[in-house]
């Protein structure tokens, strides 16, 4: 396998999965809004991309994964994820009333 993480599937091991219908469908729409909205026109984004990335995410972070079934695992890392991004959000809107806020307090 090749040492670039970004390396394409013809340097790498296929692993078959099977998709839940509500799964293919996502991914391909998210595979297409992705390549559709790149910047630069580099190289292609495919499903294969985003459930690579999606694998190099969970590797990357194998603590947002917790339970004893695919659903408690699934649920975990989702929960976590979304707790993550509700408090970055948290932090911004402290950060702008920070910004905004008089120098005697008000």
């Amino acid at each position: 396998m090749a040492k670039n993480p970004s390396a394409k599937q013809s340097e790498g091991r296929p692993k078959w999965v099977p998709l839940r219908d509500e799964q293919y469908d996502g991914l391909t729409a998210l595979a297409r809004e992705l390549m559709n909205s790149r910047d630069r026109k580099i190289e292609r984004i495919t499903e294969n991309s985003v459930i690579r990335v999606a694998i190099d995410l969970v590797l990357a972070h194998p603590e947002l994964l917790a339970g004893d079934t695919e659903d408690e695992l699934r649920a975990h890392a989702i929960a976590e994820i979304g707790a993550l991004r509700r408090r970055i959000r948290s932090l911004e809107r402290l950060q702008e009333k920070e910004q905004h806020q008089t120098p005697d307090g008000s």
